[in-house]
């Protein structure tokens, strides 16, 4: 890929070029993406962290059903109940199913049951999501250490190293986000849980109007 224009001395824009290895190309033609793109780690480079993901979805517009086939065999459902439109609070829920229909058991992943991001098709806006709303870990953490105690003052004790997401959870197939649209238009969501080894991702397109809608 190649982004030209005038040169920076102009002072208007900059180029460069960017290269996809075959492992990329390959996912981006439909085919089957792995870890590592290559098909093999450098001895000497890191291992790849288990809270890793790699993903092809559909192009955005292409992912309207409420129902999501994970490459594994499980299904992401968007469970939506109520009507979304701007300004409207709205919970996001969705729950992952096996194969067989039974549900799935999901396991935390950087301290959470899952993570999601709000996307608007132009590119104007991008949200991350997280269960407990849009709020950093370490405050999440925090919250978590007062509920343990009632007061927070038992921050030196077991609460200390429990992260957000780990902390007396009980197993479950479900998760919820709470999020406002801002403004009309195509959206897409997407979700990333991790019911086994490996983080998957599925993918949600919404036409947000102005007027609520079921």
């Amino acid at each position: 890929l190649s982004a030209a224009g005038s040169s920076p001395a102009a002072g208007s824009s900059l180029a460069d070029d960017v290269s996809r290895d075959a492992g990329m190309r390959a996912a981006a033609a439909g085919g089957a993406p792995a870890w590592p793109p290559d098909g093999d780690l450098s001895p000497a480079g890191p291992a790849p962290d288990p809270d890793d993901s790699w993903a092809a979805l559909r192009p955005h517009g292409e992912a309207r059903s409420e129902s999501y086939r994970l490459p594994g065999g499980r299904t992401v459902r968007w469970e939506r109940a109520g009507p979304i439109g701007v300004d409207v609070d709205t919970t996001l829920r969705f729950s992952v199913s096996e194969p067989d229909g039974s549900p799935s058991v999901l396991e935390p992943y950087m301290g959470m049951l899952s993570h999601a991001a709000v996307l608007r098709d132009d590119g104007s806006l991008f949200v991350h999501l997280h269960p407990a709303g849009s709020i950093n870990l370490t405050a999440q953490r925090r919250f978590t250490e007062v509920e343990a105690d009632g007061t927070g003052a038992g921050a030196g004790g077991a609460a200390e190293h429990q992260e957000p997401g780990h902390t007396a959870t009980p197993p479950t197939n479900t998760v919820t986000f709470p999020f406002v649209f801002p403004e009309p238009g195509a959206y897409r969501i997407v979700v990333q849980v991790k019911p086994g080894a490996e983080v998957e991702t599925a993918a949600f397109d919404v036409d947000i109007g102005e007027e609520p809608s079921s």
